[in-house]
């Protein structure tokens, strides 16, 4: 599941540092910064990836360690009340983003963030002015149409950018004026235990009934090892999609009643058949976006609504009960209660609903989607029942989309980059 609500717009840093990159300035080449081994600073953090997301914070970085470490922090929808803070530690062996306390491995590992400067593609691109500081600039065109470029004072970084022009993607880091070289404690780059355990369960579960809902393609209409939502929940996802016009391959909306054991595990997340994070015998929970201590698990989200996680290995079998424990089965779906398409939803005003929506609850997109999914009739508000495809069609029925959001194998190529790492794992942490 993709994409959180933010309007879509490309950033002045892109468009500068592609102008300069393309054009060049003819002036005395001065020598090649060498930047501190080890440093840390107050960063700027911008990142494209259909959607402009910003952060700010700290980094800390090491490479006589061969590591570095963000602390940043972001406020959900501009609430003080939803913060995320994120931790992200690259190391030489595996990377790991914790997300107000909950932790989950990421992909890929630790790699220097400056080495391309030494290749001999990189070229000097003349001075440019960041926030006021006059600045050199060094650009490295790549194969598969990546580009990174530094602006920095002497060996001083001052804005670092990797940019993919095929897809218009980039991430950009403007460090502080308080920039210090120097080396840190080893402690300050100790991992939680929770990075290597997935975390506890909530204690005192009972068997309960709960409604969820799932926005999701035409050919899979399973929720085993996928993310799904309450009403709330998913209507603050669904708002950052279908509200902002952005589709992907989820083109339809599915509402579920599905029994299961409430001791919640961590929430994972689910993509491609595979649940990261969780645990694989209970239902991950979270409050929606994981803006609450240990993101939620086992707080009460009445004010955001809630996510989850289904792993496919807790599901019961037909004629099994549900239970709980290692052991046994956590949860199984009891009825499908019915199936709408987003274009109908949006048809009844909901994408207007958001763009009107400045603060959480959602009530009113909320409201919308619940009268979508509980009556027929247009005139109320209601959306007509899609049906599920028959063996022999399944697949086949198709709606338009409207705006292609980052597919799957996108995301791949862009994985492919060691250095594009820190916006594909923030770009993780903030979708459903």
């Amino acid at each position: 599941r993709r994409k959180m609500k933010q309007q879509p717009r490309l950033s002045f840093v892109f468009v500068l540092v592609l102008g300069f990159v393309l054009a060049g300035v003819c002036l005395a080449t001065p020598p090649v910064p060498v930047i501190p081994s080890q440093f840390n600073s107050t960063v700027h953090l911008e990142f494209f990836l259909d959607v402009l997301q910003s952060f700010n914070g700290t980094v800390t970085y090491d490479a006589v360690s061969g590591q570095s470490r963000f602390d940043l922090f972001y406020f959900f929808g501009g609430q003080r009340q939803y913060p995320l803070y994120s931790k992200l530690q690259f190391t030489s062996k595996a990377n790991y983003y914790t997300t107000n306390g909950v932790c989950r491995q990421w992909p890929g590992r630790w790699v220097p963030a400056f080495d391309w400067l030494e290749d001999d593609d990189t070229q000097y691109g003349g001075q440019i002015v960041v926030n006021g500081r006059t600045c050199d600039l060094w650009t490295n065109k790549g194969s598969h149409g990546w580009v990174e470029s530094l602006a920095s004072i002497g060996n001083v970084p001052v804005q670092w950018n990797v940019t993919n022009t095929l897809f218009t993607y980039f991430q950009s880091l403007t460090y502080g004026a308080d920039f210090k070289p120097g080396p840190s404690p080893p402690s300050f780059f100790a991992l939680s235990d929770w990075c290597f355990n997935n975390g506890p369960i909530c204690p005192g579960g009972t068997i309960a009934n709960v409604t969820m809902i799932r926005f999701h393609p035409t050919d899979n209409w399973s929720i085993a090892n996928t993310n799904v939502a309450d009403l709330l929940g998913d209507s603050v996802f669904l708002c950052s999609t279908l509200g902002n016009d952005v589709h992907n391959v989820d083109q339809l909306i599915t509402s579920f009643e599905v029994q299961l054991n409430t001791s919640w595990g961590a929430y994972g997340k689910c993509n491609n058949g595979n649940c990261r994070g969780g645990h694989n015998y209970t239902v991950g929970r979270a409050a929606t976006a994981g803006v609450k201590k240990q993101g939620g698990q086992c707080t009460d989200n009445s004010d955001t609504g809630n996510w989850y996680s289904m792993p496919g290995a807790a599901e019961c079998a037909p004629n099994q009960a549900v239970g709980g424990g290692e052991g046994g089965c956590a949860w199984k779906v009891l009825h499908t209660f019915k199936t709408i398409t987003g274009d109908c939803l949006n048809q009844q005003g909901f994408a207007d609903a958001c763009k009107a929506s400045t603060k959480w609850p959602l009530s009113k997109p909320a409201q919308i989607l619940l009268t979508a999914l509980t009556s027929s009739d247009p005139q109320e508000g209601g959306c007509p029942g899609v049906p599920p495809p028959s063996p022999s069609t399944s697949g086949s029925f198709s709606i338009p989309l409207q705006k292609q959001a980052s597919s799957a194998s996108v995301l791949e190529k862009l994985a492919e980059h060691p250095r594009f790492g820190l916006a594909l794992a923030l770009h993780d942490q903030m979708q459903l």
